[in-house]
């Protein structure tokens, strides 16, 4: 039997690769009271863009650990929860390290179809913000997920593109032993 581990990070994780463009077309806008290109908030981070501007977001999470051993973990799942308007998700690569580990292009995510709350991929799990990682990959370091975003609109739009980030995780299967007895034996935490 195998153990299976979530690990999350809340969304104020996320950065920017390039903070520049996005700063310098927030900068060419002609309104003063314009909300900021990279926003920190409560829950997660805006960062808002425009005239196609392609550019990567990057979050760490974290290895389980168990006693202080690296599990080395089988990656099964990678989950980015996000609020998405006018922009589309295209890339996801996945990094052990420096080692890409997957990477998933011509992707063509922009949240939720539904009519009432468009764009919304920050609620429940589902293939709008998940990616099953085939065959599961061995995990030795730790693990980034770097996410490419395509803006949309020109700036003179009414709707400023932008996504939010709220969190972002991953799953890890594990071979360790599922009782407590086997766990001591094996890791000889207790006497």
């Amino acid at each position: 039997m195998s153990l299976t581990n979530s690990i999350w990070v809340h969304g104020n994780a996320f950065v920017a690769e390039d903070p520049d463009k996005l700063e310098a077309i927030r900068a060419r806008l002609s309104n003063p009271v314009a909300p900021p290109a990279i926003q920190h908030i409560g829950w997660g981070t805006y960062f808002r863009g425009g005239e196609g501007l392609f550019t990567w977001f990057h979050v760490p999470i974290p290895v389980p650990i168990l006693g202080g051993i690296l599990d080395q973990g089988l990656l099964e799942k990678v989950y980015f929860l996000y609020d998405i308007v006018e922009a589309t998700i295209k890339n996801v690569d996945v990094y052990d390290g420096r080692k890409k580990i997957a990477s998933f292009s011509g992707l063509n995510l922009a949240g939720t179809p539904d009519p009432v709350n468009p764009g919304h991929a920050s609620g429940t799990i589902n293939g709008y913000n998940s990616i099953a990682i085939t065959p599961h990959a061995s995990v030795h370091s730790g693990l980034c997920l770097s996410i490419g975003v395509q803006f949309n609109m020109p700036l003179e739009q009414p709707t400023r593109p932008e996504i939010l980030f709220t969190a972002a995780g991953a799953s890890f299967g594990s071979s360790l032993p599922t009782t407590l007895e086997t766990l001591k034996d094996k890791i000889r935490l207790f006497p």
